[in-house]
């Protein structure tokens, strides 16, 4: 007995068993499919990510350690943005718990070490924009202030690009340029 005609299906040899496969496996689950899930795959992928990490500090160790990091900036981000567009406070919340139990009452970020150098540090300080915007809190400019000291005394190269990290000396990645 022939299930599909003989043509190539989904990059499958002749026979057709990419439909055939697809026919099978819309018989087995008729009548029970989910309901469609109408958020978008970014509001998927970020309630994923924070229901695996609860807390954004402990994502990650950058380091060896947890601390004011690259990823936690990225994932961040993200999220504001999803945040902006879908008007979902759990984002907003995830990213401000991050920033708030690194930025000090002073502005003073915990675990930043100016004299490493480190560019790493600089990708999570974009999310203290928005919370100056939102909120007006001089802790986040005074924040954001360290962060451009950094940049000020950053390490560069003969042709002005930023060293990834003290450590790593004339080494250039795409976060520094």
């Amino acid at each position: 007995m022939v299930l599909a005609p003989a043509y190539d299906c989904d990059g499958f040899e002749e026979g057709g068993m990419g439909l055939a496969w697809l026919v099978i496996a819309a018989a087995c689950s008729a009548g029970s499919a989910a309901p469609p899930d109408s958020r978008t795959w970014g509001q998927r992928l970020a309630d994923s990510t924070l229901a695996e990490f609860p807390t954004a500090w402990n994502m990650r160790k950058s380091d060896g350690d947890y601390r004011w990091a690259y990823t936690q900036g990225l994932v961040g981000l993200g999220l504001y943005r999803l945040h902006r567009k879908h008007g979902a406070a759990r984002y907003h919340d995830y990213v401000k718990a991050y920033v708030d139990h690194y930025v000090e009452a002073d502005g003073r970020i915990r675990t930043l070490a100016l004299d490493e150098f480190n560019i790493d540090s600089v990708n999570s300080g974009k999310l203290l924009f928005p919370l100056l915007d939102e909120t007006g809190e001089a802790r986040y400019r005074k924040a954001i202030e360290q962060l451009r000291r950094q940049l000020e005394w950053q390490p560069r190269t003969r042709g002005g690009v930023f060293w990834h990290k003290l450590k790593y000396p004339w080494q250039v990645w795409l976060d520094g340029l």
